[in-house]
This record gives structure tokens, sequence and C-alpha cells, in this order.
């Protein structure tokens, strides 16, 4: 027996047969390959003087032609190519005979020999699955034998296209941007902060004869070199465009020698014109001391917490958390001539959740950041004001690499990866500030003072594009102050021009020493 299938036999047409009748009964031979074969059936009977009847069954089989449907591993974002072998040559195959979901054909073609077809998938809704197969008797081969079933091939629609990398790595630039760009300005306003700590200790200390003190017991004086209690200030602020609501506090111990250690801090919550609303805090502890008459020295560490609510195509959250440290100082270059600068290390590590209702996409990602700057600033007192100008730069570069992102359907899993390379933002700003006193009796606070400061500023933003814009602006602030600076009301008004874009603010503050 030689054969590789199965075998079936019917029932004779005729239970019995008289002395020379005959009848007719059917052998169906099913091979699993094509090649010679061969067997015997045994038909046993009643005739006494004769035995079992032994019919020897020999040829040669044709195989029937078996498709076999490959396509692409993964998900895919837009059509793709399958390929259908037979395994011989086959003809009739027709891409009506396709059994499809979710897809439209096209382009079947076949191969010089007629075994191997290829053919475009289209996906009709993306994010559902693609399948495919032929059902028996869809091709014939070159002896008219039947094709059988073929498998059934299943793809997921479910990678995302360029066009949603691209606006998913553009999310994460702009939020690198912002969080640079943040990050530069608070670590610029703290050292304001200290560049004025150091002016009135030397004031107090009788260094800056302009604005030598009368005597070490008056009230800054005493402020410098006591332990401060914790002091909180709050700002709403509504801009074209945006909203904000930050606040910012601040505690100082010392040991009276001239070494402070400062604990202060930040929170804002701002609405960009962009829809994107960003709540975030930083806060950090501080230690300086002025090594000479002309240069204090300090060194921070800090933390921030972040979190966006993200609108457009995909929209989301993104929530951050860093640390960084750092060093600066102030250097007094004459009387009423100083320059300052910072330095700073950061890491951060950031959870983005994005969804266009198709597609949901998360990643876990973490950045690198330096900046850095330096700021040369003066005071020149008149009779009826003080000028203080001031002229600053700023640089920060935030590495992101790459990101894997973690895409799903409802259908569908895969990964992805987008590069977002460097994000780095520098800026250039001249402000020449002007600051009028007044002095009120007989009211809750016994002073104020009117800021204003116009000022000249370049930004260049570079992701995976670069941007220049330079501009101008205008800021007036009206502060009054309690006779022991306990408790402080400002209010400012600004508008900034900084090329095609422009952007006006008013904010309130107050702020309350616990």
């Amino acid at each position: 027996m030689n054969i590789a299938g199965a075998v079936s036999v019917g029932a004779p047409a005729a239970s019995s047969l008289a002395p020379g009748a005959t009848t007719t009964f059917d052998v169906i031979y099913v091979p699993e390959m094509g090649g010679p074969f061969s067997f015997d059936i045994a038909i046993i009977n009643d005739d006494l003087d004769e035995g079992p009847y032994d019919i020897a069954v020999s040829g040669s089989s044709n195989a029937p032609p078996t498709p076999v449907i490959t396509g692409p591993a993964g998900p895919q974002s837009g059509p793709f190519t399958v390929t259908i072998d037979f395994g011989e040559d086959v003809a009739g195959l027709d891409i009506a005979d396709f059994l499809r979901t979710n897809a439209t054909l096209s382009n079947l073609v076949s191969d010089a020999t007629g075994q191997v077809y290829t053919m475009l998938v289209t996906p009709t809704n993306v994010g559902e699955d693609v399948t495919l197969s032929l059902p028996a008797g869809a091709a014939t081969d070159l002896d008219a034998g039947a094709s059988t079933a073929s498998n059934t091939l299943t793809v997921g629609s479910g990678a995302l296209t360029q066009d949603a990398l691209d606006e998913i790595r553009n999310i994460i630039l702009e939020e690198a941007v912002r969080t640079t760009r943040r990050d530069l300005l608070s670590k610029q306003a703290a050292n304001r902060s200290a560049r004025d700590r150091f002016a009135a200790d030397r004031a107090c200390r009788g260094h800056d004869t302009d604005h030598k003190a009368e005597n070490d017991d008056s009230l800054d004086c005493r402020l410098l070199n006591e332990d401060v209690p914790l002091s909180f200030d709050g700002t709403l602020q509504a801009t074209q465009g945006a909203a904000a609501l930050s606040g910012s506090f601040f505690g100082q111990s010392t040991d009276r020698n001239g070494t402070r250690r400062l604990l202060s801090g930040a929170f804002d919550v701002t609405r960009f014109e962009d829809d994107d609303v960003t709540a975030s805090f930083e806060g950090r502890v501080a230690w300086e001391k002025a090594v000479s008459d002309r240069t204090m020295l300090g060194y921070f560490v800090g933390a921030g917490l972040s979190q966006s609510n993200i609108q457009g195509g995909f929209a989301g959250s993104r929530d951050g958390y860093g640390l960084n440290a750092g060093a600066y100082f102030v250097d007094a270059l004459d009387d009423n001539l100083f320059w300052d600068g910072f330095i700073s290390a950061g890491i951060g590590q950031h959870e983005l959740r994005l969804s266009d209702g198709t597609f949901s996409v998360g990643t876990d990602y973490r950045t690198k950041s330096l900046l850095a700057g330096l700021a040369l600033s003066g005071e020149k007192a008149y009779e009826t004001f003080l000028l203080r100008p001031e002229l600053s730069v700023a640089y920060g570069i935030t590495r992101v690499g790459d990101v894997t992102l973690d895409v799903t359907t409802p259908t569908s899993a895969t990964e992805d990866i987008v590069d977002a390379g460097d994000v780095s933002v520098g800026m250039l700003r001249l402000t020449p500030e002007i600051l009028v006193p007044f002095d009120f009796d007989g009211t809750a606070y016994d002073s104020g003072e009117l800021r204003i400061a116009p000022s000249l500023g370049c930004e260049i933003v570079t992701t995976n594009r670069t941007e220049r814009d330079c501009g101008g602006g205008l800021e007036l602030e009206w502060s009054s102050f309690s006779d022991d600076r306990t408790q402080e009301f400002s209010a400012r008004v600004s508008r900034d021009v900084i090329g095609d874009t422009s952007r006006s603010s008013v904010g309130f503050a107050f702020r309350h020493n616990f």
C-alpha cells in the first residue's frame, strides 16, 4: 500500500447479485500530495466456494493547489501588499474571489509562472482589523484541479500615520520648549532676588555710598540678617488669549554672619492660546554667602512638578517631575554696577497620555537639561526716581531623544518611535527699569512704588526647526507696602510684541507673611 491521504469506499448499488450480474460502487481517494499511489480493496461475499474479491487500485495523483496568503507582521497605517502562493501554476484567479473584511483590494498580479500572486490591500476603517481569505475552487491548476480553501490572514490597521507621528512629536517638543523657557525665567528671577539682597547688604555695610543705610538697625538691614518667616504671594493674571494663576513663597534663615539658607518656590496655572493648560510647581533650597565685599556665591537644589491638559487632534495629559541643581554668583563691578550669572543641570521624567478617538498613545520618557544665564545691571539714583537698567542673556538646552510610543486601538497594540532630538531656547533682553517711590500717611499701606519697565528682546527657539523673533514691550506695575513689609499689594499691566506675536496681560498680586 502506497498512499498518503484518505480513502473512502461507498456502498454498492445492489446488496446481492445473481450469477453473472454486476453492480457499481464509488472509491474516493483524496491524496495529501501528488505522485504514484496503490492500495487494495477486499470485498467479502457469501459464495461458499469463493474467497474475498481483491481489487488492486493504482495510479498517479495530482494534489490540489493550496493557496497560502502572507502579509506584514505588524499593524499597518495604510495600504499594504499581500502574497498568495499556490505552490504550483494556476489560472482563473480573480480579485472578486477573495473574502475580505474592512478592506478594498486592487492590483492583483502574478509572477511569470502563475504560481505566486501579489495584491494591494487598503484598510477601509483605520483601527479595525483587516481579514483576507480565498474559498475553495477559486483557481485551477494545469490538470483542472480546483484549489482548496486558503488560510485567513488578519492584519491590524493600528499603526500611526506619519502625520500623526509628526503631531505627537510636536506636542512633545512644545512641552519641552515651554518647560525650558519657564525654567530659564525662574532662574533669572531667582538671580535678580539674589542681586537685590547682595546690593542691599552692601548698602547696609556701607560699601555702597550712594545707598548707604543711615544705620544697620533699619528694617531692611535687619531683615537681611534675621530669620524671615515663610511668606506667600499670589497673582491672578488675564492675558490676550491666555489666563494664569500664579504664586510664590519665600523663607530665610541666617547665621547673622552673611550666610543664608533660602527656601523659595513658585506655582502657576496657565492657559495658552492653543487652549492647552499647564499647572506647575517648583521649589528650591539655596545657600548663599558673601565671600568678599564684592562677591556673593550660592548654590541650590530644586524639584518641580507639572501637569498639562493638551488640546488638539491628539488630546490628553502630560505629567512630569524633575530634579535640578546648580550654582550662581553676584559680583559688584562698581558701587552700583553688578553682573551675575547661574548654571544648572536637571533631569525630568514625563508621562504622556494622548488619544484622537481611534488611537490611544502612551509613553514614559526622560529629559536632561542644561541652563545658563548672565546679566549686567546697574542702578542710578535721581532726585525723584531710580534707574535700574539690565541686559540679560540666557540659554537652555533640553535633550529629549527617542521616545517610544505604545499605540493601541480596540483591536491591536503596537510600538512606534519618534525622535524628538534636542530643544534649545535662547533669550536676550534689555530692560531699563525705572522705579518711582511714594510715601503715604494714615493708610493701611505706608509706601508705594511705580515701576516702569520698557524692554527690547529677542528669542531663538530650535526644535526640528529654528524660529527667531525680536520685538519690544512695556510693563507698568504699582506696588503698595505696609511699614513692616509684611503685606504687599501690586497691580501690573504689560504688552510685548515679539515677531508677529503680541502678548498683553493684566495681573494682581497680594503677599502676606505668615
